[in-house]
């Protein structure tokens, strides 16, 4: 069992397949589809414009960038 804390809410949870927990992953994969969606219609905009324009902090940015999920051009 891999207990870890949430990056999000600071809560323990056991990981499976998500790098958060259960309460916050609805909230995780709304973030990550917005961004996704900004890079796919502007893929030179900086992380910094990234996050001003969607909202989602930028620790949660580079959190989708170190994680691979998210990749730089």
């Amino acid at each position: 069992m891999d207990l870890r804390n949430c990056p999000r809410c600071g809560k323990v949870f056991t990981f499976f397949k998500h790098d958060v927990c259960r309460e916050c992953l609805p909230d995780e994969l709304a973030d990550f589809n917005k961004v996704r969606s900004y890079l796919e219609q502007n893929p030179k905009a900086t992380i910094f414009e990234v996050g001003r324009e969607t909202g989602v902090e930028r620790s949660v940015l580079y959190r989708f960038f170190r994680s691979g999920r998210l990749s730089g051009k």
